[in-house]
């Protein structure tokens, strides 16, 4: 997940010949956050590994809120 979510945002950045962070690039972010934070609560029970990876789910989580939210109000301005 992690490595895969810098290949999205390389595509999408050579798509539109800037750089873009992508909504999926956050869910990807998410979703490998969790994955490894499973890995370490239930496989290795390891402290350092459950800090390590808790702290950007949640920044992951926000930065989405964030995404999805601008995203919303675009939809909802009116027409000019």
């Amino acid at each position: 997940m992690f490595s895969g979510r810098w290949v999205v945002q390389v595509l999408y950045s050579k798509y539109y010949k800037r750089p873009v962070l992508p909504t999926v690039f956050w869910y990807m972010s998410i979703f490998g956050s969790l994955a490894l934070l499973s890995y370490f609560t239930f496989g290795k029970n390891d402290s350092v590994g459950i800090l390590s990876n808790l702290f950007p789910a949640f920044i992951s989580g926000y930065n989405l809120y964030l995404d999805l939210r601008r995203r919303q109000e675009r939809r909802e301005e009116p027409a000019q």
